[in-house]
């Protein structure tokens, strides 16, 4: 997902408007998206999140950004870090 990868912040769920639709994440992005947002409002690193995980730098920046296929039950230990995740988000896009 573009916003990921661009470090953006992923916009709030709302109705879709005149000429937009609703796009429902999956839950692999909607668990990346809502680990990106709980760092950008936490102002963690991929640096010290690694480390407090016990990962690599890149395994957090491939959930971060998006460029993993797959997010498997190895990185589940951001609850550990203090992120709550939900696979509830969904974005609107014109």
């Amino acid at each position: 997902m573009a916003y990921l990868a661009h470090g953006r912040p992923i916009p709030d769920p709302r109705k879709p408007r005149g000429g937009e639709e609703a796009i429902i994440f999956d839950p692999v992005t909607a668990a990346r998206a809502a680990l990106a947002t709980a760092m950008r409002t936490k102002r963690i690193s991929n640096v010290p999140l690694a480390k407090t995980l016990g990962k690599s730098e890149g395994a957090i920046r491939r959930l971060t950004d998006g460029s993993s296929a797959t997010l498997n039950s190895k990185h589940s230990g951001a609850g550990r870090a203090g992120f709550a995740t939900s696979p509830d988000r969904c974005a609107t896009m014109a």
